[in-house]
This record gives structure tokens, C-alpha cells and sequence, in this order.
């Protein structure tokens, strides 16, 4: 048996349209309230020990919605990259890595995915702590991906685009399922449904969770 704190958790932020239909907001302050809160959660996840992260953004599903769905997602990610991104990585020292296919998305999102990425690339070795942006992101395309760059069959895994096994996974928005994040990774994962949309979540409720998952025993599998 094995009792360690949450080292790599994984949050699926749910919930933006419907609190906006809900509020009678537009989907853009939706979802900027949205990357307002994100930036809350991370800090105080760190703020409890959590070493790396992992953020839902978009899925390869997510794309097919339509022009004026999507238009809002990327304009405030792209601006949670370029505005509330860059200080708390340079508060906390991490790293951050991009996890998904790049030519599926804007230009202009692009380029600020790769930008944050080069800032904040953990070359030096001195940080231990990492963030791991999921967008466009599928594990098919990931393991198609290692599997192409490994050179032996067995050697894929040091080729996947997030190589840490996940501890805790936190679903917003009342939905019980992965939707296909990291599937390879949080196979021994330790999963929290929140019923409440994403934005009207508390950094207070990521602290309770990710503290009572410190609590617990770890058998995995064993």
C-alpha cells in the first residue's frame, strides 16, 4: 500500500455555455470568467504541493462545434495564454507543455500556445512543477504520435505528449465521464464529479478535494 499526496492532477473545466444561457451572459464573458477562475484553481493547487497539471482546454471534439461557438474559446484562451499565463508561471517556477495538434487551430492561437511554451520551457532544470495544456488534444493522435517517434515499440511512452501518471482528475459540471482525457495516464486516477458549472466553482472546493485525496491510500493495483 502506498499514501502520497496529489503529485500530477487533472482538471476538465465543464459548464461555460450553460452557466452563460443560465446567467444571461455572452458566451465570451463566460468564458473569460472561466479562465479567471482557472488561474485561481492552478495557483492554489500548487499552493497545496501539486507538482504538475493538466487542463482540458479543447478536444479534437470540441472543433466541431460551430464558427461562432468556438470564435469565444479561442479568443479568451488565447488571452488567458498571452495575460494571466505568464505571472503564474513566473510566480511558481513551472514549466508549461502543450498536449494536442497544433494545425487544427487558429493562427493567432497558435502562436500564443507557442510562445508561453518557449517562455516558460523548463530547459534550465530548476523547476520541478509543470502545466500541461490540453488543446486540440485526443489520445489517439497522442498515441499515434509516441508511436511514430519511438524507436522500439516498448519505448513509446517516453514519447508521449504528457508522460506522468495522473492522481486526481476533477470534472466540473455534473458530467461522469473522461471524455477522453489522458486515458493512458489516469488509468489509476482517483475521479471527483462536480456537480456545479465550472464558474460556479470555488478555489475553495479544488483545496477541500485535493486535500482529502492526500488522505487516501493508493493500491494501484496491487
Amino acid at each position: 500500500m502506498e499514501q502520497q499526496n496529489v503529485r500530477h492532477l487533472g482538471l476538465i473545466p465543464d459548464g461555460a455555455r450553460r452557466w452563460a444561457r443560465k446567467k444571461g451572459r455572452s458566451y465570451y464573458e463566460s468564458y473569460w470568467l472561466a479562465m479567471t477562475k482557472l488561474i485561481d484553481f492552478l495557483d492554489a493547487a500548487f499552493q497545496e504541493h501539486v507538482l504538475i497539471q493538466s487542463v482540458y482546454l479543447l478536444s479534437t471534439e470540441n472543433l466541431t462545434r460551430t464558427p461562432s461557438d468556438l470564435a469565444p474559446v479561442f479568443a479568451t484562451e488565447e488571452r488567458f495564454l498571452k495575460e494571466l499565463l505568464p505571472s503564474l508561471c513566473e510566480k511558481w517556477g513551472c514549466s508549461v507543455h502543450h498536449a494536442g495538434v497544433k494545425n487544427l487551430l487558429p493562427r493567432s492561437y497558435v502562436h500564443a500556445i507557442e510562445q508561453v511554451c518557449l517562455q516558460f520551457s523548463g530547459t534550465s532544470g530548476s523547476t520541478k512543477r509543470k502545466l500541461y495544456l490540453l488543446i486540440a488534444y485526443s489520445p489517439w493522435d497522442e498515441l499515434s504520435y509516441a508511436i511514430e517517434c519511438a524507436l522500439r515499440p516498448l519505448d513509446f511512452r517516453q514519447h508521449l505528449w504528457v508522460t506522468e501518471d495522473v492522481d486526481l482528475v476533477i470534472r466540473t459540471a455534473g458530467g461522469q465521464l473522461m471524455s477522453n482525457f489522458l486515458s493512458l495516464q489516469s488509468g489509476y486516477a482517483e475521479l471527483c464529479f462536480i456537480s456545479a458549472l465550472f464558474n460556479d466553482v470555488e478555489t475553495e472546493d479544488i483545496v477541500r478535494i485535493i486535500r482529502s485525496s492526500n488522505n487516501k491510500v493508493r493500491l494501484l493495483g496491487r
